[in-house]
């Protein structure tokens, strides 16, 4: 089993968060201004990855049928109601992370791909395909799980 290095500092920076644990103004500061222009970069390499996307073999790979709907609707869905079930988080919180979940697997889906010795031209086309469904899927998730919430 590979371990993410991203996944793992995910993982550690949730726990310490949760325990109450902060950083020191002077190492969060330059952080944060590290992370905010990480943001710029990412939507470059994006840009320049969805290049090189060839239309015509988008729809060839069967598991586009089933990752696509997974990612756009069914993961957003299960986890925006399920958190929501809960009672720990506000609907504002829910609607977030909701948003969060439903947008599209950006430019993680190539290097992923490719780190893992998978078809990464699939992942671009992916991507590709989520990114267009994202004007739609998005809103309609948010939606979707803030009428669910009003429900329960």
């Amino acid at each position: 089993m590979h371990i993410n290095p991203v996944t793992v500092v995910f993982i550690i920076s949730f726990i310490l968060k949760m325990l109450g644990f902060n950083l020191p103004s002077f190492i969060q500061e330059p952080l944060y201004k590290f992370g905010s222009a990480l943001s710029y970069l990412a939507m470059v390499y994006l840009g320049m990855m969805l290049v090189g996307v060839n239309i015509k073999n988008i729809f060839k790979d069967k598991m586009t049928y089933l990752f696509v709907p997974l990612k756009c609707f069914v993961i957003p869905f299960v986890l925006g109601v399920g958190l929501a079930l809960t009672g720990l988080f506000s609907p504002m919180a829910v609607g977030v992370i909701t948003i969060v979940f439903a947008a599209s697997p950006m430019i993680s889906m190539t290097v992923f791909y490719k780190e893992y010795g998978l078809d990464y031209v699939f992942g671009n086309a992916v991507t590709f395909v989520c990114i267009l469904l994202n004007i739609l899927t998005i809103p309609a998730m948010y939606w979707v799980v803030s009428s669910v919430m009003k429900i329960l």
